[in-house]
């Protein structure tokens, strides 16, 4: 079971693995910001919603990756709330199976994990500035990047969740190597959010901020750093992605697993796209392999 935590006004968090957002309506009935892998920490979830009797009347999300809506359709059988989704993002949350098209872009290898959570309608579509649930007004802060049409959350108490716009400082010295989509596009939002001054700031894995300033400044170092590490064995003469991978794979110490290993290849090729479009490598072809070189 996790713990409901209070942020400021109406506006709390769940610290699941996943932060999930809640802002109460009343004593009993709220609104969910994202939710949580399907499975034992589904249960776990709706084992915390009844421990303070909340009563959820609808589900908002940051973006669709599924330890952010695994949890989707299990809530909304059991509390018939409506669902809200960027859009784009909602395509992923009606059709799970969608997600391997971020990592794989054929029906998956059978060593590829195929456990989808079940799927869930969604309700409503929200995009740019404000739009109402339940009578409240929420707004939304562009954060593209991480997700195509990732989406700050923010309830009215100018509490905003950022889902996988940044970790936290600890949590990014671990994990290293972060899946965007476009990274120069994670590059614009994370440098768009430091200009902001909300009161407080939730990142979905990490403890809330008060100033992000500094954790920002150190999600975008470590971005440019590990493009400029793809871009110095690059230098050195050209190289094909399979061996630019099992360089990576030792030197991230990615587990030997086929699902773990096309996430961190993923990563990587997301990198040489922004090295590619930065025009700092090119493409090029050698005995029928492609492979990437500096830009003359």
């Amino acid at each position: 079971m996790f713990s409901l935590n209070h942020l400021k006004g109406n506006t709390y968090y769940i610290d699941a693995p996943t932060n999930i957002g809640v802002y109460k309506l009343s004593h009993n009935d709220c609104i969910l910001i994202d939710t949580c892998y399907q499975g034992d920490m589904t249960d776990h979830l709706l084992a915390t919603l009844s421990k303070y009797n909340l009563n959820v009347k609808s589900i908002l999300h940051t973006h669709a990756h599924v330890d952010h809506f695994g949890s989707d359709s299990y809530i909304k059988s059991k509390y018939s709330c409506t669902i809200g989704a960027p859009k784009v993002e909602y395509t992923y949350i009606e059709n799970p199976q969608f997600t391997n098209l971020l990592v794989f872009n054929t029906s998956p290898f059978r060593k590829v994990s195929r456990s989808y959570p079940t799927g869930a309608k969604v309700d409503y579509l929200y995009d740019e500035n404000s739009f109402d649930v339940n009578d409240v007004s929420f707004s939304t802060f562009p954060l593209k990047g991480h997700s195509q049409n990732q989406k700050g959350i923010i309830t009215p108490d100018n509490v905003i969740f950022t889902g996988d716009t940044f970790l936290d400082i600890e949590e990014l010295k671990s994990v290293k190597l972060l899946y965007n989509y476009d990274v120069e596009g994670a590059l614009d939002s994370l440098k768009s959010l430091s200009n902001t001054s909300y009161s407080i700031y939730i990142p979905s894995h990490g403890s809330p901020l008060e100033d992000v300033k500094n954790t920002i400044k150190y999600n975008v170092e470590n971005l440019q750093k590990n493009a400029n590490m793809i871009f110095d064995i690059i230098k050195n003469s050209p190289i094909g992605l399979d061996e630019l991978m099992s360089i990576l794979v030792k030197r991230y110490k990615v587990t030997e697993h086929a699902t773990q290993y096309l996430i961190a290849q993923a990563c990587i090729t997301s990198l040489l796209s922004y090295l590619e479009n930065q025009d700092r490598i090119k493409i090029i072809f050698e005995n029928g392999v492609m492979k990437f070189s500096p830009k003359d």
